[in-house]
């Protein structure tokens, strides 16, 4: 990841935090993020998909009485 500079390590930092902070433990079977907030992580990615498969069939419902 830092192979081209490696003097901008420090904007990489936030991200490798993250990872690890995400990554389940093999001793525990946790995540850290888990373990301190009681349920996973939720990516926005993740969020975005979900919100729009439960918008989807609304979607279909208006087109098919319109």
């Amino acid at each position: 990841m830092l192979k081209d500079n490696k003097k901008n390590w420090d904007s990489k930092l936030k991200y490798a935090l993250w990872a690890d902070r995400v990554t389940i433990n093999k001793s525990t079977g946790n995540s850290p993020f888990k373990m301190v907030y009681g349920t996973e992580a939720i990516f926005p990615i993740q969020l975005t998909l979900t919100v729009a498969k439960f918008l989807q069939p609304e979607q279909n419902e208006e087109e098919h009485m319109a």
